[in-house]
C-alpha cells in the first residue's frame, strides 16, 4: 500500500484521540530516538537554549510578538502590528506599549525568530515609532513617562533620518503637552535634527555626476562595494544625491559603507536568506515584501539621508517649494493615516443591467437610461443624499464605472452635452480639469464649470502599502470653495466626509473605500469613492448660478483578449439636470449637430465641435 504523508497524518490524527496520553508520549520518543541520526545537524533552528523561552509573564509576549513583526518583511504584517499598537492605547494597556518602548534599541526579536534568519530590527524600530507618534497626538498624557527612553533613542539613531524625524515629533508633541518651564528652548533644540543646515539654489555653474555617468576612472573602488538594483540607484539614490548636490557613485559608496557597517556579507540588493526578492519587479514588489539586501539599502540610504542633513545644504529646485520636506515626505508619517481617512466598504456597490461583454454592440437608449440611473436622478425624494455627483467604483463583474458632473450656462448647456456626447465613450471626458484643453489656443469660452474640489496627492507615502487604507482617499471630492459660500456649508469632520449647514442638516456625504490584498506579484488593491449630494441643495445652487449641471456617467470593461478596436468596451449616458428639478438624457443628437460636426475627424476634442456646433449656417452653405 502506498500512502502519502498526509495520509498517514490522517490515520495518527484519528488514532491519538483514541490512544491514552502516555501511550502517544511513548510512540514520539520512540520515533526521535530511532531518527535522531539521521537529521542533519544544521537542520533546523540552532541547538535548544534559555533564548528560545517564552517569557513568564503575558505581557512581556505580547509585546515580544508585536516586536518580531514590526520587523517582518512583509509590510502588510509590519502595518498590522502597527495598527495593534493603536488599538492596545484604545483599551488602555500603556503597560504593554512600555514593554515595546523598552525594545526600542534591541537587535532581535527572540524567542519569535527564526535563529539562522537576521532580524529587520531597523524596521521594527521605524514602524514602533511610526505608531508611537500617532499615539503621541492622541495620548501624550500617557507616553510622558517614557521620555527618557526617547530621548536616549534620538541620540543613537540621530543618523536614521526617519526614526529621528518621528521620535523628534513625539518628544515635541510631549513639550508642548506638558510646557515646562523652558520648553520653547528645548523645541528649538529639537528642531535642528530635522531641518537641513541651510538651503541653496542651484546656480549656473552646477554640475554633478548622476547614475548614468558613474565613478570616474579617477576615484579608486571601495574594498567592500555594495551592487545596488538598477532602479533604486536611478530614482532613491539619485534622488537623494540631487537634493544634496552630491555625484551619484559618492552616495552608492557611503551607503555601502553602511551597510557593510551592519553585515559585511551583502554585497548585493538581492542577497537574501529567505530568498526573497531576486524575481520581483522593484518598483512594486518590494513595496510589499522586501528581501534582506533591499531593507539594508533602503535604511542606508536613510542613515546617510541623516548624516547628510548635518553637513551639506539641500539644492533646492525651481519647480518646488522645499524640496527637503517632500523628498523625507515619503518615509515619516506623522499626518493622518491613509486608514484613518479610508471609509468601510459599502455595503451594496452600485451596478446597472448594461452589456458590457466583449462583442457589445454600441450603447442602446434603454442602456443609457439604465447608466443614468447610477446617478440617482431617477430616484424620488427631495431632502434625501441620493444625487451622485462624483464617484469612482468597480462592481463584482469587473466593469468599471465613473461620474463626473459640471456646471454650464442655460445657453450652452445642450450645446455642450451634444458636443460629448458625439465623442466614442471611452474618450469621453467634462472638460472641468485645471488644464486648458486647448479652449484658450482656439479662441472659445469653456462653458463648462467646476464646482467640486479636490485635494491632489502625487508623492508616494510610507504607509500606501497598509492593508488597512487606500491612497484613493488622498482624492476625495467635496464641495468647492463657492458653493461652501453660497449654500453656508462647513465640513463635520477634518476628512471632509460630511457637510452640513448652519442648522446641521447634512447636505453631502462622501466615502472612499479601499484595501490590499496579496502578497507580491500577486498583490492587487480595490478603491473607490461617491459624493453624494441632495437634490433640493443642488437646485438651489443651480438657481443662484442660473446654471444647469451636466453630468456624465461612463462604464468600461476590460477584456484582455479583444483586439479590435481596443480592448475596453465602453459605454456612457450624458444627463442634464435642470434648476426645476427635471433631468434630461441625450438620447439622439438632431440631424444639424451631426451635419455640423461631420467634417470633423474622430479624434477632433470637445472645443473643436463645440465650435462647429455654434457657427452659425449660411443658406446654401452648410456648417463653417
Amino acid at each position: 500500500m502506498n500512502l502519502s504523508s498526509l495520509d498517514w497524518l490522517r490515520f495518527a490524527s484519528y488514532f491519538a484521540s483514541t490512544i491514552a496520553d502516555g501511550i502517544v508520549g511513548n510512540s514520539l520518543v520512540r520515533y526521535i530516538k530511532l531518527t535522531a541520526k539521521d537529521v542533519p545537524d544544521d537542520f533546523g533552528d540552532l541547538p535548544w537554549g534559555k533564548d528560545f523561552l517564552l517569557p513568564g509573564n503575558n505581557d512581556e509576549v505580547i509585546a515580544g510578538l508585536i516586536w518580531h513583526q514590526l520587523g517582518s518583511p512583509s509590510s502588510k504584517l509590519r502595518w498590522r502590528a502597527a495598527h495593534s499598537i493603536l488599538r492596545l492605547a484604545q483599551i488602555g494597556r500603556f503597560d504593554v506599549i512600555e514593554l515595546l518602548v523598552e525594545k526600542l534599541e534591541s537587535e532581535t526579536s527572540k524567542p519569535f525568530c527564526h535563529a539562522k534568519l537576521p532580524f529587520y530590527y531597523f524596521h521594527s524600530r521605524l514602524w514602533l515609532t511610526i505608531a508611537l507618534a500617532k499615539l503621541s497626538i492622541d495620548f501624550p498624557a500617557q507616553l510622558t513617562s517614557l521620555r527618557d527612553i526617547f530621548e536616549n533613542c534620538l541620540k543613537k539613531n540621530s543618523d536614521h533620518v526617519a526614526i529621528c524625524q518621528h521620535v523628534v515629533f513625539i518628544l515635541e508633541n510631549l513639550e508642548n503637552f506638558e510646557k515646562h518651564s523652558g520648553y520653547e528652548k528645548r523645541l528649538q533644540n529639537l528642531a535642528v535634527f530635522k531641518t537641513p543646515i541651510s538651503t541653496k539654489k542651484k546656480s549656473s555653474d552646477y554640475h554633478r555626476m548622476d547614475s548614468y555617468q558613474g565613478r570616474p576612472d579617477s576615484e579608486q573602488e571601495l574594498s567592500h562595494k555594495v551592487s545596488f538594483e538598477y532602479d533604486f540607484e536611478k530614482y532613491e539614490i539619485d534622488g537623494l544625491a540631487r537634493l544634496f548636490g552630491i555625484d551619484t557613485w559618492q552616495v552608492a559608496d557611503d551607503m555601502s559603507a553602511v551597510m557593510a557597517g551592519v553585515d559585511a556579507d551583502v554585497t548585493n540588493m538581492y542577497d537574501c536568506p529567505r530568498g526573497i526578492g531576486r524575481d520581483f519587479d522593484y518598483r512594486d514588489s518590494q513595496k510589499y515584501t522586501q528581501g534582506y539586501g533591499h531593507y539594508l539599502a533602503y535604511h542606508a540610504l536613510l542613515i546617510v539621508a541623516g548624516k547628510y542633513l548635518k553637513q551639506f545644504a539641500v539644492c533646492e529646485s525651481e519647480w518646488k517649494e522645499n524640496s527637503w520636506a517632500e523628498w523625507i515626505s515619503e518615509s515619516v508619517l506623522t499626518t493622518p493615516w491613509l486608514a484613518e481617512l479610508t471609509d468601510f466598504f459599502p455595503a451594496f456597490i452600485p451596478t446597472c443591467d448594461v452589456d458590457f461583454s466583449e462583442t457589445a454592440p454600441k450603447t442602446s437608449m434603454v442602456e443609457r437610461k439604465e447608466l443614468a440611473k447610477l446617478c440617482g436622478l431617477t430616484k424620488e425624494g427631495e431632502d434625501e443624499l441620493n444625487i451622485l455627483v462624483d464617484g469612482s467604483w468597480k462592481d463584482n463583474n469587473g466593469v468599471e464605472y465613473h461620474i463626473s458632473s459640471a456646471l454650464v450656462n442655460h445657453a450652452e448647456t445642450k450645446n455642450l452635452a451634444y458636443a460629448i456626447a458625439s465623442i466614442e465613450p471611452f474618450f469621453q471626458y467634462l472638460p472641468i480639469r485645471d488644464d486648458d484643453f486647448g479652449w484658450t489656443s482656439r479662441n472659445i469660452t469653456n462653458p463648462a464649470e467646476k464646482w467640486l474640489s479636490r485635494k491632489e496627492h502625487h508623492s508616494e507615502r510610507i504607509d500606501e502599502t497598509d492593508p488597512y487604507g487606500s491612497d484613493t482617499v488622498l482624492n476625495r471630492s467635496f464641495p468647492g470653495p463657492e458653493a461652501v459660500s453660497n449654500l453656508n456649508l462647513h465640513s463635520t469632520d477634518p476628512f471632509n466626509r460630511e457637510w452640513v449647514d448652519g442648522i446641521s442638516q447634512e447636505l453631502f456625504s462622501s466615502c472612499s473605500w479601499g484595501a490590499h490584498f496579496g502578497e507580491g506579484r500577486y498583490a492587487r488593491s480595490e478603491a473607490g469613492s461617491w459624493l453624494l449630494g441632495s437634490r433640493n441643495i443642488i437646485k438651489d445652487f443651480l438657481k443662484q448660478k442660473s446654471c444647469h449641471l451636466i453630468l456624465l456617467i461612463k462604464g468600461q470593461k476590460y477584456h484582455e483578449k479583444r483586439s479590435e478596436q481596443g480592448k475596453f468596451v465602453a459605454k456612457s449616458a450624458v444627463v442634464i439636470f435642470a434648476p426645476n428639478g427635471t433631468y434630461r438624457i441625450i438620447q439622439r443628437i438632431p440631424k444639424k449637430i451631426i451635419n455640423a460636426i461631420s467634417p470633423l475627424h474622430p479624434s477632433e476634442s470637445i472645443a473643436d465641435r463645440l465650435k462647429a456646433i455654434q457657427a452659425p449656417v449660411l443658406p446654401g452653405v452648410g456648417p463653417r
